[in-house]
């Protein structure tokens, strides 16, 4: 700008009066210096004519620093799989250059850049200080998606950084930053055996355990087995690394512990805890069967004597097993008369049940077998003692023989007579009889017969 416009020089004279002052007017816009010309025109009505001065540069420096560029985002919290945030960048102030923004790939792993202009960079138009401001929809922003992962891990911070250029020269590049929250659930554990069935007899499997998903943090697993024939490990505890799904070193062996107990298969429930710093799901066990390898246990009548005398003589039934039994055994006793022998010879004690406990092989309850007496000569008698098994799924035992003895002494015949004498004439005949002095359970047969004891009387004589 030039005030007064003219500058006069007078006649006579070589310097002009008045001067015409050039002021550069300021401006945000970034630039390069600006190189002018300052040139006049003489205007004056003198014959002998002044002829028009040479041109001057004038150069007019740029006071503005190079741009910086501020990167921001429409959303600032996304989640890995929801959310699609765009990216803007502005300037602090004007350029006389387009500023070419290209976002960083700083973390593939994190987000990538979407849609059909992904590679173009963003471009703020020179003079402008914001992306959006400029009428190119694909050069106003860039849209980025979250890469969504399986780990269960805490809320992350992603910074979303940036190259920017122009000819004129850039500043810094401030990036933005953004929360992405982690939608992945605590992971769940599985507890597997590496065998199914083990034998009691010292069998061994391991266990492992899986995640249903990785997480960022270790993941320790304490193993319990709850059972009674069985031991874990003194190191009972998998850990699972940090962004593994599965122990690949620490091992827990159950080992099964042996026992003379006969039994059906039985099994153990391997379960455990588990525990990380971002938490844990539920756990699920494993079933682990245990094969019995004991023989099936057989069951024998005892009797504390085999034989008794009839005179409330007694005997105590007693079950056994030769080994012992997972479960209780309930033998009920019986008793049948061997003929002669009747029911009415012997008694039953009212409680007629032996039990065997599980891990016991002898019975307990006293089941008694009494002799009745009796007044009667008989023979020695026998009963059959025999049990019938009605828990615990094992055979009868074999029946064993009582004897229960006599102890009336044998029975004395007498024979009494009608007539002590008897006379040809008159009185003709004594009658004879036999009495037992006690019972006899057999029929006694007496042959009576006539002993002469002189020489006088024939036997001819009696009839």
């Amino acid at each position: 700008m030039a005030s007064p416009g003219t500058i006069t020089i007078a006649a006579g004279q070589t310097t002009g009066s008045g001067t015409v002052t050039i002021t550069a007017v300021n401006n945000t816009t970034d630039a390069p210096d600006l190189d002018t010309s300052v040139s006049a025109t003489v205007d004056n009505d003198s014959p002998q004519g002044v002829s028009a001065p040479a041109d001057v540069d004038l150069t007019i420096t740029d006071d503005e620093a190079a741009p910086t560029v501020t990167l921001t985002a429409t959303l600032s919290r996304v989640t890995e799989t929801f959310g699609v945030p765009r990216i803007y960048a502005t300037q602090s102030h004007p350029s006389s250059e387009d500023t070419r923004v290209t976002l960083d790939p700083l973390d593939t792993r994190d987000y990538w850049v979407t849609g059909l202009y992904a590679s173009l960079p963003i471009i703020i138009r020179a003079g402008q200080t914001g992306s959006a401001e400029t009428i190119e929809s694909h050069h106003r922003w860039k849209r980025i998606r979250m890469r969504g992962d399986e780990l269960d891990e805490p809320d992350q911070m992603v910074t979303v950084t940036a190259r920017a250029a122009n000819s004129q020269g850039i500043g810094a590049v401030t990036g933005v930053t953004l929360t992405v929250v982690d939608e992945d659930p605590a992971p769940t554990v599985t507890l597997a055996v590496a065998d199914n069935s083990i034998s009691e007899n010292g069998g061994t499997t391991t266990v492992s355990a899986t995640l249903s998903n990785p997480s960022t943090e270790a993941t320790t697993v304490t193993v319990t087995a709850r059972a009674g024939a069985y031991t874990v490990g003194s190191d009972a505890t998998i850990t699972i690394a940090a962004g593994e799904t599965a122990n690949t070193t620490d091992t827990v062996t159950i080992t099964a512990v042996d026992n003379s107990l006969d039994g059906a298969n039985q099994g153990v429930i391997v379960s455990g805890t588990a525990q990380n710093d971002l938490g844990v799901g539920t756990v699920t066990g494993a079933w682990l069967g245990l094969e019995d390898d004991d023989g099936t246990p057989t069951v024998s009548l005892h009797l504390s004597a085999v034989s008794i005398s009839e005179n409330e003589g007694t005997s105590t039934v007693t079950a056994q097993l030769d080994q012992a039994a997972s479960a209780d055994v309930t033998v009920t006793v019986s008793v049948d008369a061997v003929s002669p022998a009747t029911a009415a010879d012997f008694t039953l004690s009212e409680t007629g049940t032996l039990t065997i406990r599980a891990g016991s092989t002898t019975s307990t309850g006293p089941v008694t077998i009494t002799a009745e007496d009796n007044d009667t000569d008989a023979p020695d008698k026998e009963v059959t003692v025999s049990g019938r098994v009605t828990s615990g799924g094992l055979a009868n035992p074999a029946s064993v023989a009582l004897t229960i003895r006599d102890d009336e002494r044998r029975p004395r015949v007498r024979l009494r007579r009608s007539n002590s004498y008897i006379v040809e004439q008159g009185i003709t005949s004594s009658t004879v009889t036999a009495t037992l002095d006690s019972p006899s359970s057999v029929d006694a047969a007496i042959t009576v017969s006539i002993v002469r004891h002189d020489t006088h009387t024939s036997v001819s004589d009696l009839r």
